[in-house]
């Protein structure tokens, strides 16, 4: 059983969406697709759900390309948005549609709210933050001690072990870049001093100076957060579905 202790005498910050009003929807980081699919996605949702993007920005990327940007007080339907989307596209037919908006308008609160409920995510006020960041705290803890069984979640372990062994690595890449650093100096001074005196150049320093530099671009280059984010991502997909599988369980509210 999981429980979440919630204070009943705190005050909200903030009050429900009124559903009959306007509402405006600004994420933090906007919205961003990078696909054709997902981008004509975008747009018909809007025009299904009645709203207007702004502060938009439509590209179309191929062996040439199209940037189109609007500033945040035009605000757009969906019928205009796809106008736009299929001009620019009579430019650059063969390219990836990309379409970045910072915020939706709608004329009611339902209709955003409609719209949440298609895209299956969940509005957070900034107010709300910190008690959110608790309950997805409490959550992930929850998921990680009920999922210890590596032979019933054997993939969500093989991914757990895979977001180790990088994470560990990259905790390691400040030492591992410094010490290819060190022997590709070591190794260059020895090649010279070599040749300096014989003439020749030794084929054992020089292949442990080209080795020592494939390691350094390694660490540097290949060794990054993003290699790293990726097994992180797939783990946390796989914890989340675990939810499936434990069952209907009860979350206790107490004053």
């Amino acid at each position: 059983m999981l429980r979440i202790d919630i204070d009943w005498t705190e005050i909200p910050g903030e009050r429900p969406i009124d559903r009959d009003k306007p509402a405006v929807w600004r994420p933090k980081d906007g919205f961003t697709f990078t696909t054709t699919h997902n981008s004509y996605g975008f747009v018909n949702r809007i025009k299904k759900h009645g709203g207007q993007a702004g502060n938009i920005a439509i590209r179309i990327l191929g062996q040439q390309w199209v940037d189109f940007t609007l500033e945040e007080s035009i605000h757009v339907g969906g019928e205009r948005l796809e106008q736009a989307v299929e001009y620019l596209r009579s430019f650059v037919a063969e390219g990836e549609v990309t379409l970045e908006a910072k915020l939706l308008a709608f004329p009611t609160g339902q209709q955003l709210l409609d719209y949440v409920e298609e895209v299956k995510v969940v509005l957070v006020r900034e107010a709300d933050k910190t008690a959110a960041d608790k309950v997805y705290t409490a959550w992930s803890n929850y998921l990680r001690v009920n999922t210890r069984d590596t032979k019933k979640y054997a993939l969500l372990f093989q991914e757990n072990v895979n977001y180790g062994y990088r994470r560990n690595v990259w905790g390691l890449r400040p030492i591992g870049i410094a010490t290819c650093a060190v022997c590709c100096l070591v190794a260059g001074v020895r090649l010279y001093q070599l040749h300096h005196a014989t003439g020749e150049i030794s084929e054992e320093v020089a292949g442990a100076l080209v080795f020592a530099l494939v390691l350094l671009a390694l660490w540097i280059f290949r060794f990054s957060a993003d290699w790293v984010r990726t097994p992180a991502d797939a783990y946390a997909e796989r914890l989340a579905e675990t939810v499936e599988t434990l069952g209907a369980k009860t979350i206790t509210e107490t004053k």
